[in-house]
């Protein structure tokens, strides 16, 4: 008896089985936290796109004018389609809408916005419920469609389910969660990088008048958004010039 209970003892056939049967959960585990990390991670890079995309085709309407707060809205309507994946609603595609262009804070489809007259000086301060009024533009549609200079957009949290049981390991833990995102853009001026060239002004009235450019100097032209988007062409003409 005592040879066959040593014998046992010492064999170790079948001990693969033993450690494979102690990791095996632990492996599976893992598994599905690689998983679930990559689905929160393009749910999350995903509806982050949109409100850049958002936010970006807002800003370039905030020139200070008047209407610049409905233009936006407009841009934000009509120029933006971003689809979403991974969220418990399954794929969706991000909208927003017009709801008049007269409030500084406003929502509409998926996402909500606010226009800002100025933003944190020091990058990593946010822009939160407890600081926002230091940055809102004034309320009055005029004033505050002349100072706005910048936009937040905030798209609605979608609901995320994890494939992973977080419940299991203790009564506190919870299988879902939210994922959200924010951006803020702004409206500026600049130079592109090219060679000085002459050009004629697209928007100066002929000497008989009979085109419809309507007389605008380029700095005119700049300044009013209804005329300045008229396209000026550049040509190679010959000899290389």
């Amino acid at each position: 008896m005592l040879r066959i209970v040593r014998a046992f003892w010492h064999d170790q056939r079948g001990i693969a089985l033993i450690l494979v049967s102690v990791t095996l959960p632990a492996i599976i585990g893992f598994s599905l936290l690689a998983i679930d990390m990559s689905r929160v991670n393009n749910l999350h890079n995903e509806l982050q796109k949109g409100a850049d995309a958002f936010a970006l085709a807002a800003a370039a309407e905030l020139d200070g004018s008047s209407g610049s707060w409905a233009r936006a809205e407009r841009a934000m309507a009509t120029l933006v389609d971003n689809e979403s994946n991974f969220s418990t609603a399954g794929r969706f595609t991000l909208t927003s809408g017009q709801p008049g262009g007269t409030q500084r804070c406003n929502s509409a489809g998926h996402i909500s916005w606010c226009f800002l007259k100025a933003i944190p000086a020091n990058d990593g301060t946010k822009i939160t419920t407890a600081n926002q009024a230091n940055y809102l533009a004034d309320a009055n549609l005029a004033v505050g469609q002349a100072e706005t200079r910048f936009i937040q957009v905030t798209v609605a949290p979608q609901g995320f389910a994890a494939i992973f049981p977080a419940s299991f390991l203790t009564s506190g833990a919870s299988d879902s969660f939210n994922v959200g995102a924010v951006a803020v853009a702004g409206f500026t001026s600049g130079v592109c990088d090219f060679t000085p060239v002459f050009m004629c002004n697209p928007y100066e009235m002929d000497e008989d008048g009979t085109n419809d450019a309507g007389g605008y100097t380029l700095e005119q032209a700049v300044s009013n958004p209804a005329v300045r988007r008229r396209l000026i062409e550049l040509r190679k003409v010959g000899n290389g010039a």
